[in-house]
């Protein structure tokens, strides 16, 4: 079916995507979610590059950001419930949380 890449893969997917690219990415993670399921590593992975590609925008708006935090609060919580606090897919999704609360701190401060 869907082949499992390392938590890593996620982020230089990430890194390779522009903001205009990002809601392809959202277009996609909604489809995911529709045929796969909210709580699949597939589901999970790409709203996590979806949200990663949000704030690591330099051009990025506090909006952007929040989204950003959202998506992530909700596919960490998703990810700690199906997959645990130390299953590696989870420990990067808790990482980029953190750099994106961090972006959106320094934008409202």
């Amino acid at each position: 079916m869907f082949e499992k890449r390392q938590p890593g893969h996620l982020a230089s997917i990430a890194s390779q995507v522009s903001a205009s690219g990002a809601g392809t990415l959202c277009t996609f993670a909604c489809r995911a979610m529709r045929y796969v399921g909210d709580a699949h590593y597939l589901t999970l992975s790409m709203r996590s590059v979806y949200a990663s590609a949000l704030y690591r925008d330099a051009a990025a708006t506090l909006d952007d950001l929040r989204e950003a935090v959202a998506t992530l609060e909700d596919s960490e919580r998703i990810a700690r419930r199906v997959f645990g606090g130390a299953h590696p897919t989870t420990k990067v999704i808790e990482e980029h949380l953190q750099v994106a609360r961090r972006r959106e701190n320094n934008l409202t401060i």
